[in-house]
């Protein structure tokens, strides 16, 4: 495959999420990859009651980049006091889509869930639009990175994707 071409699922914008076969090729070791999946499926995601946590870690902008079939898209994602704004940008930065979306986290057996509802696009074609489903996706932070994994969590039905975030600033004291 050449580099810098990813697959995921097709999105309006293009690819929006790698596959794991690129994302471990990318940022992770293929044992790595097999040791997180194997966690998270086999760790008691679901056996367990959650319980609401206050993850100051997540606080904070965090950035990531992917390709479509119109060129780069880079994510900014900026998560502060329970809402997240998350904003696309194309190659000449400009916004292609931006929405928000109140949040909280929680812990589920040995992993942290988000749960964000209330999503509501500010900018781009959809500006306007809301979805007031309650949505979730596992997730995971380490120093300056932030995993989110899609697709694992029982009874969300959207494809398995992972998603890696960079800090780009520190969350604001």
């Amino acid at each position: 495959m050449s580099k810098g071409r990813r697959r995921g699922y097709p999105h309006r914008y293009g690819y929006r999420i790698e596959s794991f076969r690129m994302i471990s090729n990318r940022y992770m070791t293929q044992t790595g990859l097999f040791v997180l999946l194997a966690s998270l499926l086999l760790g008691n995601v679901v056996a367990q009651d959650a319980t609401k946590i206050d993850d100051q870690t997540i606080e904070g902008k965090w950035v990531a980049k992917e390709s479509s079939r119109n060129g780069p898209i880079k994510l900014v994602k900026e998560h502060s006091g329970g809402r997240t704004t998350v904003t696309a940008f194309d190659s000449a930065n400009r916004v292609l889509y931006s929405k928000t979306s109140e949040y909280h986290t929680e812990r589920q057996g040995n992993v942290k869930v988000m749960v964000f509802k209330n999503s509501k696009f500010t900018a781009g074609p959809d500006a306007g639009k809301t979805d007031n489903r309650t949505k979730s996706y596992v997730y995971r932070v380490d120093a300056n990175r932030f995993y989110e994994v899609r697709g694992i969590v029982i009874g969300v039905h959207e494809p398995v994707g992972l998603v890696v975030w960079d800090r780009e600033s520190p969350p604001a004291i």
